[in-house]
C-alpha cells in the first residue's frame, strides 16, 4: 500500500504519522481492515482536522499567532437541514469547524508579529476571550507545572551554617545543573543567629507556623502554576489570604486551627477554581515533601516566599498597574502589610535554620496525621450523604402518613 501527502500543506508530524498508518494498514488483510472500518474512519477524520488546521495556520508567521488564533476560535452549531443522511454528515462535519472571533485587523497585527496587550482588543474579541479563559479552554496550551520540593534534586540542596548554599564543583551533567537552578535560592546574606533579633525564648507555636506558612506558599505556588513573578502582588496577597498568621497576625494553637481556616479561605468564592477541598488535602502532601528535605528545603521555600513579599512591596511603592490592561491596580494589601509579612517570614527563616532535623521530622509526623483524621472525616461525611440520598426525610415520612 502507497500514500503520497502533500508536504506543503501538512505538518512534518502529520506526513511521518499518516505514512506510518499507511505502512501499518499494508501488512493487514482484508478482513482485518473491514473489522476496524470505524476506528480507520475516525484516524482519518482526525488527521483530516490536523491537515486543515495547519493550512490555515501556515498563513502565519510565527507559530505563537497559531497558538492565539487557535485558543481565541469557537466551535459553532450548525443547524441540521432536511436532506440524505450523506448530507447530514456534511453539515454537521463544517458546522463543527473552528470559527476565528479576531478581526482582520487584529490578524494583520499577529501576522506581523507584534505584541498585542488584552487592551489593545475590541470589546467583543476582549469578551470572548475572557469567556474561553474562565471556560479553561486555554489550559492546554499551558504545561503543569512540576514543583521544586517534589524533584529528587530537592534533597541534594545543601546549605551553609547561616543558611547559604554550598558551592559544590559540577559534577553533573547539564541537565541535572538545569534541574537544580529550578530550586529557588537561598537567602543572599548569611541568616543571622536568632539571639540578635530578640531576648524572648522561641514560642512553642513557632513549628504549628511554619507548616501553616509553607502551606499558603505551597498553595500560592501551584495557584499561579510555579511562576509567581507574573502577578507579584496578587501573588503576595493570595498568599497572605491563606496564611492569617501572615495576613491578620493569628496565633493559632494547633494545627488543626491553622488548617482549618487555610481550607475555609481556599473553599471560598475567592478561589473556586483552585479545586476545593479536594486540592486543598492534598496540599498536605507538598508540606509534607518540604519537611522531609528538612533545613535545606524548608530555607529555600522561605527565602523564595520572602523574595515575593518584598517585590511585593515595592510594586505597591511603585503603582504598578496591570500588565494585561494598563489599569492601575486596587490594592487589598498595603506596604505596612506586605512589609509586617516580610519580618514575619525572616523571623521564621532564622528560627528554622537553628532547628535540628528531628524538628521538622516530628512537624512532619503532625501533618501526616492531621492528614489521616481530616482523610477519614471526609469520607465519613461522605458515606452519610450516600446514605441519607436513599432514604426518606423524616417530614416526609410524617406527611405521607
Amino acid at each position: 500500500m502507497t500514500a503520497a501527502f502533500n508536504s506543503s500543506v501538512c505538518n512534518p508530524r502529520v506526513i511521518k504519522l499518516l505514512n506510518r498508518l499507511a505502512d501499518l494498514l499494508g501488512q493487514l488483510d482484508l478482513q482485518t481492515i473491514s473489522e476496524l472500518g470505524s476506528q480507520i474512519a475516525e484516524w482519518r477524520h482526525q488527521l483530516n482536522a490536523a491537515s486543515c488546521a495547519w493550512s490555515a495556520a501556515s498563513n502565519f508567521r510565527t507559530t505563537d499567532v497559531h497558538v492565539v488564533i487557535c485558543g481565541l476560535c469557537d466551535d459553532v452549531d450548525g443547524n441540521e437541514s432536511e436532506g440524505s443522511e450523506g448530507e447530514h454528515e456534511d453539515e454537521d462535519h463544517v458546522s463543527r469547524r473552528p470559527t476565528c472571533i479576531l478581526s482582520e485587523a487584529t490578524l494583520n497585527k499577529l501576522a506581523a508579529g507584534m505584541d498585542l496587550q488584552l487592551g489593545d482588543l475590541s470589546a467583543e474579541e476582549e469578551k470572548a476571550f475572557l469567556r474561553a479563559l474562565a471556560a479553561g479552554e486555554f489550559s492546554h496550551m499551558i504545561k503543569p507545572w512540576e514543583p521544586w520540593w517534589l524533584s529528587p534534586f530537592a534533597s541534594k540542596i545543601v546549605l551553609t551554617k547561616d543558611g547559604n548554599r554550598v558551592a559544590q564543583p559540577l559534577e553533573h551533567s547539564d541537565k541535572d545543573e538545569s534541574d537544580l537552578f529550578d530550586v529557588p535560592p537561598p537567602v543572599d546574606s548569611p541568616l543571622p543567629p536568632l539571639r540578635d533579633l530578640t531576648t524572648k525564648s522561641p514560642s512553642p507555636l513557632l513549628g504549628i507556623h511554619l507548616v501553616e506558612v509553607l502551606y499558603s506558599y505551597c498553595f500560592t505556588l501551584r495557584f499561579f502554576n510555579g511562576d509567581w513573578t507574573c502577578d507579584t502582588y496578587v501573588a503576595a496577597w493570595t498568599c497572605l489570604s491563606v496564611s492569617r498568621v501572615l495576613g491578620s497576625s493569628a496565633c493559632p494553637e494547633t494545627l488543626s486551627e491553622a488548617l482549618n481556616d487555610c481550607f475555609v479561605t481556599i473553599c471560598s468564592p475567592y478561589f473556586k477554581s483552585a479545586g476545593g477541598l479536594k486540592f486543598a488535602l492534598a496540599l498536605l502532601d507538598d508540606v509534607l515533601a518540604l519537611l522531609h528535605v528538612e533545613r535545606p528545603g524548608v530555607i529555600c521555600a522561605l527565602a523564595d516566599l520572602h523574595r515575593m513579599l518584598e517585590k511585593a512591596v515595592k510594586d505597591v511603592k511603585e503603582g504598578a498597574s496591570d500588565p494585561a490592561t494598563g489599569r492601575q491596580k486596587t490594592k487589598a494589601c498595603t506596604s505596612s502589610q506586605l512589609k509586617a509579612a516580610c519580618k514575619k517570614v525572616f523571623f521564621l527563616s532564622c528560627w528554622a535554620n537553628e532547628q535540628p532535623s528531628e524538628v521538622f521530622s516530628t512537624q512532619a509526623l503532625i501533618v501526616e496525621n492531621e492528614k489521616g483524621q481530616l482523610m477519614e472525616t471526609q469520607e465519613s461525611k461522605t458515606s452519610e450523604v450516600v446514605t441519607d440520598a436513599g432514604r426518606p426525610l423524616v417530614e416526609e415520612v410524617m406527611e405521607v402518613t
